[in-house]
């Protein structure tokens, strides 16, 4: 909790110093460019194109928070049943800057051994603005979600003795971070992000047995995250651009265990580095199809570095130990990525995409450490693992966007349409026909 409470009074405080100052009155709306915007939706249907290189993605405001200013005033709302999440957003220029607020899932997807099965019913909300501060443009995001849940069972004389289950649990899981972005003329426009986080999960239990008291024991877990990201983006006109980024994430989990006649401690330490490049291009190939086309290069590593081990029992016996590095992932790829807009009339679109990766590199290590007939740790057994592919697959992606008036409605398709074809004809289940919808108005 400490830890939380000073990440949000730091956050606080950037964001009261800057906040104020006097702010410099942003240009008028009627006379500023403005960006097509890009739902989470039309995303998807164009096969996960890099969304840090398109300045008028939705998601990519997610590390390129400056891109708020470039976009026009609007409303959105998604719905996404295959990930059974929702949106919703909201942004407006002012005479001092564009202010945005939003509602989203948690972004615990990111993270290392952050339960994953409840993050859609925890959503996170963040308030955005985009305009000039201290004479310079800047964007600036503050991002904060909580959720908690409770299960108690009331008659624990009758729980069944060997169930797995806690007669008591108390979860709860929070999340905050800030990002920041800034564009510099150094002969071209140079987008420079940074953001933190703060993840933390906490869970408390209690186990029950009903034939024997002696295997009742209580549980407690607390895991924190931190993540931290460095991006940069060039434009080089003609519609070529260019992005590098740096993510890491660490942290550890603390896991106890209190018996009948012993007591346990588990302490694990990990942390993920990932460095991420892509070059694109995007330019119409004739009045009616427009073309965007990039290749990236990822290439990340994971390391459980540390781990350490405390046990007492009756008779006060202690042992303790470390261990070194026993789990490494190390990964090299290289996604090509391809997607077209094409009109269908002055009002409807088609936006399809093609995913590839042209190359994938892969190590993985685990090291057995543990000699459990003297409780000592010793450079042990390793497994390791190797591979390269050649072009392992190709994904596509398909999706229709229009204009109702004022609505602009964007509709992920299923793509196993294009191979199983609907269940009326051919009998083959492929669930949802539209598995994304995203309705925003703008002004």
């Amino acid at each position: 909790m400490k830890k939380i409470l000073a990440f949000a009074v730091s956050c606080m405080f950037f964001a009261g110093s800057a906040f104020a100052a006097t702010a410099d009155k942003a240009p008028d709306k009627s006379t500023a460019d403005t960006v097509e915007l890009t739902t989470l939706t039309k995303s998807l249907s164009e096969a996960d194109y890099p969304v840090v290189l398109d300045r008028g993605n939705i998601q990519g405001t997610g590390v390129f928070v400056g891109d708020y200013a470039l976009m026009p005033n609007f409303i959105l709302i998604e719905r996404l049943s295959f990930l059974d999440s929702t949106y919703a957003m909201g942004s407006v220029m002012t005479d001092y800057g564009r202010f945005g607020l939003a509602m989203k899932p948690a972004p615990f997807d990111e993270l290392m051994d952050i339960d994953v099965d409840i993050t859609h019913d925890f959503y996170i909300y963040s308030g955005h603005y985009a305009g000039k501060i201290f004479g310079m443009g800047m964007g600036i995001q503050l991002d904060y979600g909580t959720y908690r849940k409770n299960y108690e069972c009331k008659d624990p004389a009758n729980f069944y003795a060997s169930s797995a289950s806690p007669v008591k649990s108390d979860e709860s899981l929070q999340y905050m971070g800030v990002k920041l972005g800034t564009t510099i003329d150094v002969g071209l426009p140079l987008d420079i992000a940074f953001g933190a986080a703060l993840a933390n999960e906490i869970d408390d239990e209690v186990y029950y047995y009903v034939y024997s008291s002696y295997w009742d024991y209580d549980y407690r877990m607390d895991n924190n995250k931190y993540i931290y990201n460095l991006d940069a983006r060039a434009d080089f006109g003609g519609g070529l651009s260019a992005t590098a980024g740096l993510k890491w994430i660490k942290g550890g989990e603390k896991e106890y265990y209190a018996y009948q006649w012993s007591e346990e401690y588990y302490n694990y330490e990990n942390g993920r580095l990932a460095f991420d490049a892509y070059v694109g291009k995007a330019g119409k190939a004739t009045e009616w199809l427009n073309v965007k086309t990039s290749l990236g290069l990822n290439i990340a590593g994971d390391a459980s570095a540390k781990h350490t081990y405390w046990y007492h029992d009756d008779e006060d016996e202690y042992i303790v130990y470390d261990s070194g590095s026993f789990y490494e992932d190390s990964v090299f790829s290289m996604p090509l990525n391809v997607a077209v807009e094409a009109k269908i009339n002055e009002n409807w679109k088609v936006n399809a995409g093609i995913k590839l990766t042209a190359l994938l590199a892969r190590n993985e290590k685990t090291i057995f450490n543990r000699d459990t007939s003297g409780w000592t740790w010793r450079p042990a057994d390793e497994d390791a693992t190797s591979y390269l592919e050649i072009n392992p697959g190709v994904e596509y992606t398909l999706g229709i966007s229009g204009r109702i008036g004022p609505v602009i409605l964007d509709l992920f398709v299923n793509p196993d349409i294009l191979t199983d074809g609907p269940y009326m004809l051919t009998g083959n289940s492929i669930g949802d026909l539209n598995s994304g919808v995203a309705i925003h108005y703008e002004w």
